[in-house]
């Protein structure tokens, strides 16, 4: 908890308008080299933790000072084990929630980070769609929310003007490689298998309402949600 405040309020305090003592930026360099590597080994617990803290440091640094962070991601992806893959799905997530309040000349690069990393995704997303683990539904729920959050965009309006048009925070923006047909036919059979997918037993607790923050069903709402986006618009 104070490594996550630490962050939060000292990384950039100029632009969070906060008089938190500045994290200098060896020590940066440092906890960057080391963060990924911490969140792939550690458990559930500790990297619910460490997920938001890579939030706010990509924010502020990604892409400029963390260039090689893609290629991280990358390799997390390609991995054989299940931790070091599931690390990767949710670095690739991170970056998609950072380029969805970037628009112009900026989703350009967004659009070359998709034509590098979705492919790895959907052939994860594919691999565990058969599978029936409580880990498995973990992973492909993050799978989905990554997908979810890639076809976002801020509309950067003014609330009041976003009210008075009717429109919302966030419009649809189909990434350039996500477009292809032959790529949009592979998503959306993978966000057909999830819905239609049987229950598997892990997704079965005894209690119901544990049933509803299952990571199976989860996955399968986001399945849900993302096929819905595409056909309405």
């Amino acid at each position: 908890m104070y490594l996550k405040n630490r962050i939060t309020r000292g990384w950039s305090p100029a632009e969070d308008h906060t008089q938190a003592k500045p994290i200098p930026e060896e020590e940066k360099a440092a906890f960057r080299h080391r963060l990924v590597p911490i969140l792939a080994a550690s458990p559930p617990p500790i990297r619910a933790q460490l997920i938001p803290t890579l939030q706010k440091i990509l924010s502020y640094d990604f892409p400029g000072k963390w260039p090689d962070f893609l290629d991280i991601t990358i390799q997390l992806l390609s991995a054989n084990d299940a931790g070091s893959v599931f690390a990767g799905v949710q670095c690739l997530l991170a970056i998609c929630r950072v380029y969805r309040f970037k628009a112009g000349d900026v989703r350009g690069d967004f659009d070359k980070v998709v034509s590098v990393t979705f492919p790895l995704l959907l052939n994860i997303g594919n691999r565990l769609a058969v599978e029936t683990s409580i880990e498995a539904g973990e992973i492909l729920r993050t799978v989905m929310k990554a997908y979810k959050h890639a076809i976002y965009v801020s509309a950067d309006l003014p609330r009041p003007l976003m009210k008075r048009l009717g429109t919302h925070r966030f419009q649809f923006e189909l990434p350039v490689p996500l477009r292809d047909h032959q790529v949009m036919v592979g998503w959306c059979t993978l966000f057909l298998t999830l819905v239609s997918k049987d229950p598997p037993p892990s997704s079965l607790p005894e209690d119901p309402d544990e049933r509803e923050t299952n990571h199976w069903w989860k996955a399968k709402k986001w399945a849900y949600a993302n096929l819905n986006r595409l056909f309405v618009r």
